[in-house]
């Protein structure tokens, strides 16, 4: 649990998180608790601001939507492209040893 709330927090810079997650197995557990409380907190409290802006903006969450479905139709493309080309591959090797 302590990994994923530092993970998701976004106060925390990459330096802070890579920090955090390298050196937590040397801390005191005492240490440990007090900052996942922390920012258990901090992570909530973003998470009831998001939801707020979520609401009060419904045109923006239907354009991130979209958005966000631009990128996924993208992504299959590029996979698909991919495995067209490791198809390819095995398929040229597959007639090379025929």
């Amino acid at each position: 649990m302590f990994i994923k709330e530092v993970q998701r927090n976004l106060l925390l810079t990459e330096i802070e998180k890579k920090y955090w997650l390298q050196n937590a197995a040397r801390m005191p557990n005492s240490l440990l608790d007090f900052f996942y409380q922390y920012l258990k907190k901090q992570n909530n409290l973003i998470d009831l601001y998001i939801k707020k802006a979520i609401s009060d903006h419904p045109e923006l969450v239907a354009e991130l939507k979209a958005k966000t479905k631009k990128i996924h139709s993208a992504l299959a493309g590029m996979r698909r492209t991919e495995d067209e080309k490791a198809a390819e591959t095995l398929l040229e090797e597959q007639i090379k040893q025929i």
